[in-house]
């Protein structure tokens, strides 16, 4: 444990020797996965932003309540990182979300899953709305979510649209990154975060 912490040149491979002033030093606290709330036919649906995924997913059983249309009926295996496969148990479906700033609306094709995740924890964003308020540029008047979790994961995006990946304008000072999606959500912003804090090492 008192040894430094071998350092590599990810371009030569070499072993290299950081000053400690170039060393960035990681968070040691509970991270968030960047989530936001969409409004879809009056419901909050939690959707959850998955760069290692390469396709998207929705709970099965929240597509047949919101009457989604059915793009095809076969369930199918998904692959998982393990090297493992889900059997999926629904098919797949369509959908549109926006629209953007631009007025576009992004279709979506979704694999129907049991259950995307089991339920995330609630994670009160007051602490972090004031750090991202004091240091950023924001407006003033810029509305911010004040919670995220609380349910499970209805939506699933993946890297099948990168263009829907949201975009991190800024890192806070405790190490959380502020981003900025292509939809606005149910808290009338577009801004929402992703990272460790200290407040959710607490819960």
């Amino acid at each position: 444990p008192l040894q430094p912490a071998h350092a590599f040149n990810t371009f030569s491979g070499k072993p290299g020797n950081p000053l400690p002033v170039d060393i960035i030093p990681e968070i040691r606290h509970d991270s968030i996965g960047v989530m936001q709330y969409l409004n879809l036919n009056g419901r909050s649906v939690l959707c959850l932003f998955d760069r290692g995924a390469n396709q998207h997913l929705v709970e099965g059983q929240l597509a047949e309540e919101l009457s989604l249309k059915v793009y095809r009926k076969e369930p199918c295996e998904i692959g998982v990182v393990s090297g493992s496969t889900v059997v999926t148990e629904y098919g797949s479906y369509q959908l549109l979300l926006g629209p953007t700033v631009s007025g576009k609306y992004h279709e979506l094709v979704t694999q129907g899953i049991t259950s995307i995740t089991s339920k995330v924890a609630k994670y009160d964003l007051s602490v972090v709305n004031s750090e991202a308020r004091e240091y950023s540029d924001l407006p003033s008047n810029t509305p911010l979510p004040t919670y995220v979790g609380d349910c499970k994961i209805g939506l699933l995006i993946g890297l099948k649209s990168p263009e829907l990946e949201p975009t991190c304008i800024f890192t806070l000072p405790s190490g959380i990154g502020l981003y900025k999606s292509p939809f606005k959500y149910i808290f009338g912003s577009y801004y929402f975060y992703g990272g460790p804090h200290e407040s959710f090492s607490n819960v």
